[in-house]
């Protein structure tokens, strides 16, 4: 967008659109991904207690094998729930038992149970998820969603910065469902309540629009569509 301010389309697109970059919603997770110790860190770095024990942080990640990262391990069990992949037998995936298919793994995080409880690592530095603590559909008393909607400060900043917005009247949030290779469905059902939990019908045909774009655009091909209706 900056390189092309100077050419007639984007000072066209710039006269009558305003974007808002907001660089790093999530500063405690990006700091963990550039850390010694490497884990897929989800939330900030406020305590919690996610097994909701009474204790805090007490069964943390452990880097066993000395390679710096913390993985998965998987144990061939009668009652594992996950089998190999069959394009690629490092994947697990868990087995489908409506096509017949049975667990052969156990899957475990590398670590230690360090509190007895028959879980690896659930207790770690859980933290506030960003996107968990937002007030839409709260998912309250889940790991990550925080004590109440919008208790985290980043979430918080983000919410009251978009309020005084007066030319932002919709949020769009493009996380973990595909909404973009593969575009969303039109659900009656979701734009007829008070509180409107979907796209509207113009706005499903905008996506139409973009998909195909996107896909172009980057290439990509075969994303997994998105488990959820509009």
């Amino acid at each position: 967008m900056l390189a092309g301010g100077n050419t007639d389309s984007i000072r066209r697109v710039l006269e009558k659109t305003t974007f808002y970059v907001f660089p790093n919603m999530s500063p405690d997770a990006m700091e963990q991904y550039f850390a010694p110790l490497k884990y897929e860190r989800m939330g900030n770095a406020t305590t919690s207690d996610d097994d909701r024990d009474g204790r805090i942080n007490e069964d943390p990640f452990e880097e066993l094998d000395g390679n710096g990262k913390i993985t998965q391990i998987r144990i061939l069990s009668p009652i594992g729930e996950y089998i190999s992949h069959p394009d690629d037998p490092a994947v697990m995936i868990k087995a489908d038992m409506t096509k017949g298919e049975k667990g052969k793994y156990i899957v475990y995080s590398e670590g230690i149970d360090n509190d007895k409880d028959g879980e690896l690592n659930e207790d770690g530095e859980g933290g506030v998820w960003f996107n968990k603590n937002l007030s839409f559909k709260h998912p309250s008393f889940t790991p990550g969603s925080g004590e109440f909607a919008v208790s985290a400060i980043e979430s918080r900043a983000l919410l009251d910065k978009l309020f005084t917005l007066f030319n932002v009247n919709a949020v769009i949030s493009f996380s973990s469902q595909n909404n973009l290779s593969t575009p969303i469905t039109f659900n009656a059902a979701n734009t007829t309540p008070r509180v409107i939990t979907g796209y509207m019908e113009p706005d499903v045909k905008v996506n139409e629009m973009v998909s195909p774009l996107y896909n172009k655009i980057t290439g990509m091909k075969e994303a997994p569509k998105s488990p959820l209706p509009a």
